[in-house]
């Protein structure tokens, strides 16, 4: 038979003999032992610590820096430190140890309560050291009741049973002692309860420092049914071993216009209230390595911007898949906790200069969980006010299109303890991120279900959202024909450079379609289009009579310009070069024609395989000599059948990040 380490003889003789040495020291002096045994935690525990310092984040991130954090944190283990060797000097208290190191306040309170004859439930927290409280209420006269948790060690829990219960205190085992508990309050008893932990699916759903957070149900339900008082009480460590106890007015008031339901929620929520200041004041002091939103049901949603319409357009259409599979599942999902928006936030991300972001990249391979509340690298890559924005977020999915954000991306997940999804194919191991949303056209097969091959780009838009953008802008330009010859530029990449003969011929092409079809031309470019073509383009058209509107994206920005424009068109003439913008355009049932600015290489490329695809498949045409006659042709046939969305295949992964 197998023996716990922990659960053996000589480790709790060994305990034994640490509290006598312990109970013969100053007190001054054990405290400096507990301290430095809160140290050794803080470097050792790392699983306790990362968890720890993400809640901070979460209830801290618009207060406090990350260094500040981090100080928070260490003052945290060294109180667990001085907490353990005071519960291992308990054998030495007495009334007189307690009247000279515990101020406490409102202890009439208990008194006024129990005259009531209806029993008295103290709700507390892992606050200060709150094993204090019940044995400081026990040498003061009233002994109490104590809803432990059981440890797993079964020695060690009978161990520290047998301490709690040295002056008076009964300790019942959490979860097996409802009928004990019930039958102390029938007997006019004190209950002492901690009730800052995570209430699981069936507890009452109260915000907690902003998020929702589920509080146990079961000292409410017990106070409402027996007309029992609530008293909140938290201990607050002062210094060189003195501690103030602070025992608050009873919270269990009924409410006649209320249902048993809201009553019980306004109970817990105005404990959590009281336990938040008391946080607020005294950081350091509650047991943060709790899982304390473990139930909560409300995700916080980043989308991380590179400023490149096309990949942030991706990275929405993945936030808009997998906000809409949250709430399918049950939870809200926000854009951050503080002001509580909901749907998802979106932060542009600048680099101050090329060679940091190429620096921070090569970073990014070396990113470990050792990297969470440091920054540094970020600070140095990137602007200050990205960086600010960054630093003060706080969120439970991370999303990025898109390889020069993937090492921003990972390296927020593990600051935050969040999940992390990349839309595109990253420079990092794929491994790495918990949910991957790549085109086929970037990767082969695979059997990984983090992993998700889409045909083209995710597209977020969608019918109704065309629909709506498209009305937003006929409403200014009121045509009588609602479906024009759309023509969408992009921009010169490594790979494609745009030849202004192939332009000239595109643009006059459209124009005699656009004559013979009696209807209206709209022209946009992108952030990345030549200065040269924007030239070329307000010369063309700013005077042009068949042209309805001619957009400059570097001159005017216009938001979701793609969506409205799709709305009004019967044909739309593409440049391939971009991606994202064909597979926006095939996912509508408009008639597409893409062409492909000439090569700088003679080597066969995704956009060809990709294009080459979706021709196949009956989403789009690719531009013929007569382009003229194509448009016109196309224009009569009507609509096309669409390319189905990818977002059914991300909804399905998102069980990965919940």
């Amino acid at each position: 038979m197998k023996i716990n380490f922990l659960d053996s003889y000589p480790v709790i003789s060994l305990l034994r003999f640490i509290s006598l040495i312990l109970r013969k020291l100053p007190i001054s002096a054990a405290l400096w032992i507990g301290q430095v045994m809160g140290r050794v935690f803080f470097f050792s525990n790392s699983r306790a610590k990362r968890i720890a310092y993400a809640n901070l984040k979460l209830a801290f991130s618009h207060k406090f820096t990350p260094s500040e954090i981090k100080k928070i944190l260490a003052g945290l283990f060294r109180n667990m430190g001085m907490n353990i060797v005071e519960v291992l000097r308990f054998p030495s208290l007495d009334e007189k140890y307690i009247e000279k190191y515990v101020k406490i306040f409102g202890f009439e309170k208990i008194k006024n309560s129990l005259d009531k004859g209806k029993g008295l439930i103290l709700l507390t927290a892992h606050f200060g050291n709150w094993e204090f409280s019940p044995q400081a209420s026990s040498l003061k006269g009233f002994p109490m009741m104590v809803l432990a948790t059981e440890q797993k060690h079964s020695a060690l829990n009978n161990f520290l049973d047998h301490y709690r219960s040295l002056h008076g205190c009964e300790v019942i085992s959490k979860g097996w002692g409802l009928r004990e508990i019930l039958k102390g309050i029938k007997e006019n008893k004190i209950v002492g309860v901690l009730c800052d932990q995570d209430g699981g699916s069936h507890g009452l759903e109260t915000d907690f420092f902003g998020r929702s957070a589920m509080t146990a149900r079961g000292p409410f339900e017990i106070a409402y049914r027996n007309f029992s008082q609530i008293l909140p009480c938290f201990i607050v460590r002062g210094k060189n071993g003195h501690h103030i106890l602070y025992i608050e007015d009873s919270i269990s008031i009924k409410d006649n216009q209320l249902n048993k339901d809201d009553i019980l929620k306004t109970w817990a929520g105005k404990f959590n209230h009281l336990l938040e200041k008391k946080i607020a004041e005294f950081p350091a002091q509650w047991l943060w390595t709790l899982k304390r939103w473990k139930s909560s049901k409300e995700r916080a949603v980043v989308v991380l911007s590179d400023g490149k319409a096309g990949h942030l357009n991706q990275a929405k259409a993945a936030a808009q898949a997998i906000t809409e599979k949250l709430s399918e599942l049950g939870f809200k999902a926000l854009g951050d906790y503080q002001f509580k928006r909901s749907g998802y936030k979106i932060i542009e991300v600048k680099f101050k200069n090329k060679w940091r972001e190429n620096l921070f990249k090569l970073n990014a391979h070396f990113l470990n969980s050792k990297c969470q509340g440091c920054l540094r690298c970020l600070k140095f890559a990137l602007t200050k006010e990205s960086f600010l924005n960054l630093q003060n977020c706080f969120a439970d999915i991370f999303i990025s299109a898109g390889s020069a954000l993937a090492g921003v991306n990972l390296l927020l997940a593990k600051e935050n303890l969040a999940k992390s999804v990349v839309v595109m194919k990253p420079q990092l191991p794929i491994s790495r991120f918990d949910l991957a949303i790549i085109p086929a056209h970037d990767l082969g097969p695979v059997a990984d279900k983090k992993i998700i091959r889409t045909l083209g780009a995710p597209v977020y838009l969608d019918s109704k959202f065309i629909e709506e953008k498209s009305k937003e802008l006929n409403y200014r330009l009121k045509l009588k024909n609602p479906y024009c010859i759309s023509l969408f530029f992009g921009g010169q990449t490594p790979t494609f450079i745009y030849d202004p003969g192939q332009i000239k011929k595109i643009v006059e092409a459209a124009k005699v379609a656009a004559a013979r079809l009696d209807t209206k031309i709209l022209v946009t470019t992108s952030r990345r289009s030549p200065a040269w073509l924007e030239d070329f383009l307000e010369k063309e058209f700013s005077q042009e009579e068949k042209c309805a509107f001619l957009l400059i994206a570097n001159k005017v920005n216009m938001p979701d310009a793609v969506a409205a424009f799709l709305g009004l068109t019967g044909v739309a003439v593409v440049s391939g070069e971009s991606i994202s913008m064909v597979t926006e355009a095939a996912s509508t049932d408009r008639q597409l024609i893409v062409f492909l600015p000439p090569k700088r290489k003679a080597a066969s490329t995704k956009q060809e395989r990709l294009i080459q695809q979706l021709e196949k498949e009956g989403y789009l045409k690719i531009m013929d000599e007569d382009l003229k006659s194509q448009i016109i042709s196309l224009f009569s046939a009507g609509s096309k059948k669409a390319l189905i969305s990818n977002k059914d295949k991300i909804k399905e992964a998102v069980k990965f990040l919940v």
